[in-house]
């Protein structure tokens, strides 16, 4: 099961479940601390590299990792062909 804000998909077709979300809000805050300490308080930019047969799941997670104020770059790669390196820079 895939959860997304208050949505549960199933992923074998089934219907969603209710999903019980304090502790993910609690996590959340958690986060959001442990960013400020760390200096990330606006949050940060990163690229993440997916594979081109399925970037459902990085999608998923860079909506999830957006409410931290985490700007994932997706960097889509094709299988069949190399894929460069990439590099970010945090300045």
């Amino acid at each position: 099961m895939l959860v997304v804000g208050i949505l549960a998909l199933s992923c074998a077709g089934k219907p969603a479940q209710p999903v019980d979300l304090g502790p993910l809000e609690e996590k959340r805050v958690e986060a959001r601390r442990l960013m400020a300490e760390a200096g990330y308080a606006n949050g940060f930019s990163m690229g993440h590299l997916c594979r081109a047969l399925n970037p459902v799941p990085c999608e998923l997670l860079k909506a999830q990792v957006s409410g931290l104020g985490i700007d994932l770059q997706l960097q889509i790669g094709d299988e069949g062909r190399k894929t460069p390196t990439v590099r970010y820079s945090n300045s």
